[in-house]
């Protein structure tokens, strides 16, 4: 809700991530790593001109709108606004085109319209969403689905928002399967 209190280790996530632009939140699942993460992102966007900082926020597609678009409006209602990018990619980029600051996006929605073969090749909605140069910070929610560098997901996130100054992975699991899994969410930052 509107003008609820940090808990002293929510204080801690969002410091830490204000003040380390690529990193990762391994807090536990419950730890309230999502309001952490958007009061974070809210700060910034404060000391900047309006416009000018935005955020994407990668999660699984059943949580982009009962947990972050739900978090946002219950707690930065009147002063952040949201658009979750789903549908054809006609319709992702109309959305993507309306300003927001924060922009929501299921991982595999990151390659609309990007070409594997014969060359892998940005087009369409992820060359629009790679455009946006006023979205300068990125959350990447269950980063552990960016575990694996050589995946055609792993290449176009990693083409459209690797020169970006914030990255903020978020998984409570970094290393599910094997202790090589942590290789592509180090290698993303």
């Amino acid at each position: 809700e509107p003008g609820k209190k940090p808990l002293p280790h929510q204080k801690v996530y969002a410091n830490f991530s204000v003040m380390h632009p690529k990193s990762f939140n391994l807090g536990d699942p419950g730890t309230m790593k999502t309001l952490s993460t958007l009061w974070a992102a809210d700060y910034l966007m404060q000391q900047f001109p309006p416009g000018t900082m935005r955020f994407l926020i990668v999660a699984p597609l059943t949580i982009l709108d009962t947990v972050w678009a739900a978090a946002i409006f219950r707690n930065l209602a009147g002063r952040r606004s949201f658009k979750i990018l789903i549908g054809d990619e006609a319709r992702r980029i109309k959305l993507l085109a309306e300003p927001a600051d924060f922009y929501i996006v299921n991982p595999d929605g990151l390659k609309v319209g990007a070409k594997a073969r014969p060359k892998r090749e940005l087009r369409g909605f992820s060359q629009a969403l790679a455009d946006r140069k006023d979205i300068r910070g990125v959350i990447i929610d269950e980063a552990s689905g960016f575990k694996d560098h050589t995946t055609f997901r792993w290449w176009c996130f990693h083409k459209e928002f690797g020169d970006r100054p914030f990255l903020w992975q978020l998984t409570g699991t970094p290393t599910p399967n094997r202790p090589t899994d942590a290789f592509g969410l180090a290698k993303l930052v």
